[in-house]
């Protein structure tokens, strides 16, 4: 049993830190990108070509001497942000749907 449950909190905490560092930066790669993508290139229309527009650019913005730490660090809050949003929001609307079925 303890096995079993150490095992799976590990797993969870490393599924976080994952999440973390680098879900967050793939979110904001992909944002950054599409918007790039439809405002210069709107006739795009694969999703890969944001996502590898946005972490190119990104990958090179982090690779600055002196500053890339701090554009990783702000690029992981946004994403972080991004993600407490959608959780949110996904929230509001199981809320709003068991209002709804009430009625």
């Amino acid at each position: 049993w303890w096995g079993i449950t150490l095992s799976t909190l590990s797993l969870a905490f490393w599924l976080f830190i994952l999440l973390v560092a680098y879900g967050s930066k793939v979110i904001v790669a992909y944002w950054g990108g599409r918007w790039l993508l439809r405002r210069f290139l709107p006739k795009a229309q694969r999703r890969i070509w944001p996502l590898l527009l946005g972490l190119t650019l990104l990958v090179l913005l982090f690779a600055i001497p002196y500053a890339g730490w701090a554009i990783s660090f702000a690029v992981t809050f946004v994403g972080m942000g991004a993600v407490a949003l959608v959780y949110l929001e996904s929230r509001r609307a199981g809320l709003v749907t068991a209002v709804v079925a009430e009625e």
